[in-house]
């Protein structure tokens, strides 16, 4: 009986310790590489992707925008001005619509008197808010007046809509003497401490880090304020909007 079981020990043994076959020895490989794969995804995604999920694949596919499907366009109302989601809708009363409305009307209609002025060669500079306007007064009205902005060259309607002068617009694009800057900056160069608003800056993206540690020192200070921050796909390019991404995070 003892050596019946001694037997069947020894043979287990010897099972335990024998080589593994070819074939289990590519599934542990296989398995060792699926793990180290998923290492480095991982890694990969914590530290680029904001965790997002990524793969791996052995296919090398260029993706044709005109097949591929393109990205939904958000809006809340539609072509009869009806909001969809009823949860969506601001509820603005008659007052704040209508004021909104003027804005930006009002800024439309002064940029083709300041556009043409340019074309007639009568001031050196201009840019238009053609197509921007909803974004300037409805990022605008969201602010409270003491909140801080940063804008880059089409932010008009933001100064607008917290009460900027009409002609101080006409006197900084012309550059007289009434002028807020007296005429030291570039026409569309707007500023306003009392509105505000960031003397803006010619060269692309300047405004991106200083509006990060502007919001960093009113957060210190807790007193409530906001910094906004416009910006365009040529700032977006800019190494200080890269640092300006970094600082905020």
């Amino acid at each position: 009986m003892w050596s019946r079981r001694a037997a069947v020990v020894a043979s287990g043994m010897l099972r335990s310790h024998a080589r593994p076959t070819p074939l289990q020895s590519a599934d542990r490989c296989s398995s060792s590489s699926t793990s180290a794969e998923q290492q480095t995804l991982s890694e990969f995604s914590s530290k680029y992707l904001g965790h997002r999920k990524a793969s791996f694949t052995e296919k090398l596919e260029i993706v044709d925008p005109l097949k591929a499907e393109a990205f939904p366009i958000y809006r809340v109302m539609n072509y009869e001005g009806k909001i969809i989601d009823p949860q969506h809708d601001p509820k603005f009363d008659q007052e704040m619509a209508v004021k909104a409305y003027k804005k930006m009307t009002l800024l439309n209609i002064m940029d083709r008197i300041l556009y043409d002025s340019q074309r007639q060669g009568r001031i050196s500079f201009y840019m238009t808010n053609f197509g921007e306007e909803s974004s300037h007064v409805g990022s605008a009205a969201a602010l409270a007046d003491n909140d801080l902005v940063f804008g880059q060259y089409r932010e008009v309607g933001v100064l607008m809509w917290r009460g900027f002068p009409l002609e101080q617009f006409m006197h900084q694009c012309y550059g007289n003497s009434r002028d807020f800057g007296k005429g030291k900056q570039m026409p569309v160069h707007y500023g306003s401490s009392e509105h505000h608003f960031v003397t803006i800056s010619s060269p692309l993206s300047t405004q991106m880090p200083q509006a990060v540690g502007s919001a960093y020192a009113f957060k210190r200070a807790k007193n409530g304020r906001v910094v906004i921050c416009y910006f365009g796909d040529g700032a977006a390019s800019e190494g200080d909007a890269h640092a300006a991404f970094n600082f905020a995070a």
